[in-house]
């Protein structure tokens, strides 16, 4: 039902996402498909890329990419 659809979302976008954060932040250097994210936190790809989007208008691949770039330039 829609109702379960928008409980679902919100579990996602309040459990999951800080903890795919907090993953990325662990193993961005050696982990940049968003699969291994998604099993760790039991979504598929495609849900947490989804969710990551809707809720900060960046894909979880986008950031990852963001993340490594980051890490490159700071160890010029």
């Amino acid at each position: 039902s829609l109702a379960v659809m928008r409980n679902s979302r919100w579990l996602i976008r309040k459990r999951k996402l800080p903890r795919f954060f907090e993953l990325m932040s662990e193993h961005f250097e050696s982990q940049r498909q968003v699969s291994f994210y998604a099993d760790r936190l039991c979504i598929t790809a495609k849900r947490l890329s989804a969710a990551v989007k809707e809720t900060s208008g960046h894909t979880a691949l986008e950031w990852l990419n963001e993340a490594a770039l980051v890490e490159a330039k700071r160890c010029r």
